[in-house]
């Protein structure tokens, strides 16, 4: 009872007395860890191969773990090659030099998919009684990626290479009908250098979508997969292609459906992607262009109307109309980009209004993805 009037003095409102809770149980959990990891450390001590490890000394290790700050001292040893070894961190694959926990850089990685690292940064630091910057959840990125790359080299060498589709070992790999694949890039300061930037390309494959519940008009998607990495675009649908052909078995009937902006590095993903028979600017991106080119302009839903009832030429004639309405040169050349846009996207943007043409696939006359109600 004391201990519960102690937490609730000066609090006055459920959120409140939730997050000082939440700080006492992750200040329990630091303890306990703590405790947890130097009893198995002494464990390895006593029932170590004592000629082959020496003990030598203490140390000292800190880890940013998802409820907060752990210091524990764990002992390390040197080995019969005269290495110094700390057969904790063995123990538990803790790499060297690492201060964040496998769980939080997790945690990090699945943010970043769908923030920018300084939001991904502070949500982790909201949320958690722990901290994570920035800069650090783009290294782990970077390293992640590297670290990716290597292992889906021998993969990418079998299968595009040879030509070895991989054996599907756990007999779990799910025939597919249609896939839907999103992909986007985003532009990110390199490391030492505000100038410089890098693309780090994002993918997510789905396999469909379902209500949330029986009643909303929100729709979740299903069998989610993502990929991602700073590679060059040939590397970064190899690899995903890579990691199709193990998580699912294409039949000659399987279809796929690739989405993006309309940049060159996601058009390659036709030349990787299995069986891709359908490509389609999504509705966010098109949105996207029409508000940072045009504003609110009373041309923005002429052209969509014409994008709707695919008229090209009814199109440029409103484009030509909207440069004429644009006094200022920079404005004028908005219109050009925009026009340079849309002509060099047309096949795409008239495939996702094609009714007959998703009929004659046996696809959805409403396809859903991540950016939009529905493409």
């Amino acid at each position: 009872m004391e201990l519960n009037l102690r937490i609730l003095q000066n609090e006055t409102n459920f959120k409140d007395v939730e997050k000082k809770i939440f700080r006492i149980v992750c200040k329990q959990a630091q303890t306990a860890l703590k405790k947890l990891l130097e009893d198995i450390d002494q464990a390895i001590m006593e029932n170590r191969d004592k000629d082959k490890f020496k003990l030598k000394d203490i140390k000292k290790r800190t880890i940013d773990t998802l409820f907060g700050e752990v210091t524990i001292e764990r002992r390390y040893y040197k080995d019969s090659n005269d290495e110094f070894r700390f057969l904790l961190d063995e123990y538990l694959n803790l790499p060297a030099n690492e201060r964040q926990s496998p769980a939080l850089k997790e945690i990090a990685l699945d943010l970043v998919q769908e923030l920018p690292y300084r939001k991904a940064a502070d949500k982790i630091d909201n949320i958690l009684e722990t901290s994570a910057s920035h800069t650090a959840i783009f290294n782990w990125v970077q390293r992640e990626g590297e670290k990716l790359s290597k292992e889906a080299e021998t993969k990418q060498l079998d299968f595009f290479r040879d030509g070895l589709i991989p054996d599907d070992k756990d007999e779990d790999r799910k025939e597919i009908e249609h896939l839907f694949v999103e992909a986007d890039g985003i532009h990110i300061p390199l490391q030492n250098d505000e100038k410089e930037k890098g693309e780090l390309k994002l993918g997510m494959s789905y396999q469909g979508w379902e209500k949330r519940h029986p009643m909303s008009d929100e729709y979740n998607l299903t069998g989610k997969k993502y990929y991602g990495g700073v590679f060059s675009s040939d590397e970064f649908w190899k690899e995903t292609a890579a990691e199709m052909y193990e998580d699912y078995a294409f039949s000659n009937g399987s279809i796929s459906v690739l989405c993006g902006d309309g940049a060159e590095w996601i058009t390659t993903g036709n030349e990787y992607i299995p069986q891709v028979q359908v490509r389609f600017l999504d509705e966010y991106h098109l949105n996207q262009k029409f508000f940072r080119k045009l504003g609110r302009s009373e041309f923005v839903p002429k052209l969509l109307d014409n994008i709707e009832e695919n008229d090209i030429d009814k199109l440029r004639e409103n484009l030509k109309k909207a440069r004429q309405y644009r006094h200022k040169e920079k404005d004028k050349k908005k219109v050009d980009q925009l026009k340079k846009y849309l002509l060099k996207n047309w096949e795409f943007i008239r495939d996702k209004k094609q009714k007959q043409k998703k009929e004659n696939l046996g696809l959805p006359e409403e396809i859903r993805g991540s950016g939009s109600n529905g493409i």
